[in-house]
């Protein structure tokens, strides 16, 4: 089976979600919205995976969304990656030996985030949309 589909969707979804939060930071800069930005692989994987539901009429598996919560989740670390590096580079520019506790503790953060996202993402794939499916094909049906 191809994920294919599924990995584009969530990526195109959590990419568009980011650049929309990113230019709500712009025009609000005081409010703290790192919460929703935290949800963005969340809301992202359930449309990937109502999109999984609606072409395979059916939900995944054990190993199908143990493969899309992985691909999905790679595409977070990369995502994530290149904005830190490009945070790092434009913003970061005092010295490693004077911030280590500051970036340690922005590690620590990084991972906790980065744990709750993957654990989200895989209830979006497993839980959450195998309580939404009978809805979701009922309505397919009902098109037919």
């Amino acid at each position: 089976m191809t994920y294919k589909p599924y990995i584009v969707t969530f990526a195109c979804v959590f990419i568009g979600m980011s650049i929309v939060l990113g230019i709500i930071r712009l025009v609000f800069p005081n409010y703290s919205i790192t919460g929703v930005s935290v949800t963005i692989p969340f809301f992202s994987a359930l449309v990937a995976a109502e999109k999984f539901v609606k072409l395979q009429r059916r939900i995944p598996n054990e190993t199908e969304k143990l493969a899309l919560t992985h691909k999905s989740f790679i595409v977070v670390l990369i995502y994530n990656f290149v904005i830190a590096a490009i945070g790092y580079l434009l913003w970061m520019q005092i010295s490693v030996s004077k911030s280590l506790p500051f970036g340690l503790t922005i590690l620590i953060v990084m991972i906790v985030f980065l744990g709750m996202q993957y654990l989200m993402m895989r209830w979006a794939y497993g839980g959450l949309i195998a309580k939404r499916a009978p809805k979701i094909l009922a309505r397919l049906d009902t098109k037919s």
